[in-house]
């Protein structure tokens, strides 16, 4: 059977990802209280871990058992999530460049750094939806139903 490395791929980035969110929520937390960069270090653990879900989701499902219109859903999540971290990197960048902060751990440049994780990994979750949507999709139109 033939591996397929993209699918690989986008399960080892989605641990990493949900690891270094996890992990950067709690250091940003404890460490150094910004609980700004905290929430969204764990907002962004939580779209990559929805990432690796529909990934595995998908790939468990070998009869074809899950409903197109669950990835209208997830799509919606997925959008929902972008804009989300969108609005932070812009609005904790101008903040930033407002107070004219430093780069530093308790500044609004990390938090920047968090919203466009979040932006990308909600993303990639909406983009991978779409994707699976259409395979689903195409393979409901593909079968052939016969009454007997």
């Amino acid at each position: 059977m033939r591996r397929n490395y993209r699918t690989i791929i986008k399960v080892v980035f989605a641990i990493l990802g949900a690891l270094a969110g996890i992990c950067a929520c709690f250091l940003f937390a404890k460490k150094y209280h910004n609980v700004h960069a905290a929430v969204w270090a764990g907002v962004s653990a939580v779209f990559a871990l929805f990432f690796l879900h529909i990934v595995f989701s998908v790939l468990r499902d070998i009869q074809r058992k899950i409903p197109p219109s669950r990835f209208i859903i997830y799509k919606v999540v997925g959008a929902i999530g972008t804009i989300m971290g969108l609005s932070v990197f812009i609005a904790y960048l101008v903040i930033g460049a407002t107070k004219k902060e430093s780069v530093d751990p308790y500044g609004s440049y990390v938090v920047v750094v968090w919203g466009f994780m979040t932006f990308k990994w909600s993303l990639f979750s909406m983009l991978s939806a779409r994707s699976y949507y259409k395979k689903y999709t195409l393979a409901d139109e593909n079968q052939v139903i016969v009454n007997s």
